[in-house]
C-alpha cells in the first residue's frame, strides 16, 4: 500500500482495544523536501509483559532515495492482553 497519509496508514494496523502510544523519541539528521518520497525501515527491538498488558517498543528509520538516513527514532505502546 503506498500512502501519504499517515493516518490511512494506522487505519490498516489492527490494535487491540485500549492500546496506548506511551513514548516517542526522534533524531532528525537532514532536511526533508516537501513531496520526497522515503523508505521506513522498522524492527521490533523489545517486548516485555508486565501486569496482564505488553510494552512494545519499535525502531525506525527514514532514508531518502539516496539511502541517506534522514531520521530515526522508537516508539513503545502499551498493548493490553486480549482476554
Amino acid at each position: 500500500m503506498t500512502s501519504h497519509d499517515p493516518l490511512a496508514l494506522l487505519e490498516q494496523i489492527e490494535l487491540t482495544p485500549g492500546t496506548l502510544h506511551v513514548t516517542q523519541e526522534m533524531e532528525l539528521y537532514a532536511p526533508v523536501p516537501v513531496g520526497m518520497a522515503l523508505l521506513c525501515e522498522a524492527r521490533v527491538a523489545a517486548r516485555s509483559t508486565r501486569a496482564g498488558a505488553s510494552f512494545v517498543t519499535f525502531e525506525l528509520a527514514l532514508k531518502s532515495p539516496s539511502d541517506t538516513i534522514v531520521m530515526v527514532g522508537k516508539a513503545t505502546l502499551l498493548v493490553p492482553d486480549k482476554s
